[in-house]
């Protein structure tokens, strides 16, 4: 057990935000949420749901909530994650 604790802090020294791992800073994350706005993919989605819930009966309603709950966690997160984006390397 001698030694864990000091393993434990420096693995979060290594994924704090501004880490060498982590990449995110507070300067970044309002940036890259506004950014997200740019792919209609994203944002084409919510307002169909947005504009189309009304017409549904009360049981859709509450599935289209559950589901732009999920899309607004997922929104914050992405600016947040430590990692930007998958890369494949193809060559």
């Amino acid at each position: 057990m001698a030694g864990v604790w000091e393993d434990f802090l420096q693995s979060l020294r290594i994924t704090f935000y501004g880490a060498r791992y982590n990449q995110a800073s507070s300067g970044a994350i309002p940036r890259r949420l506004l950014l997200q706005f740019l792919h209609l993919e994203f944002d084409l989605v919510p307002v169909a749901l947005l504009v189309l819930a009304p017409l549904a009966g009360p049981r859709m309603r509450s599935t289209v909530q559950v589901w732009l709950l999920a899309y607004l966690g997922a929104w914050f997160y992405k600016p947040l994650s430590p990692c930007r984006f998958l890369t494949w390397n193809t060559r």
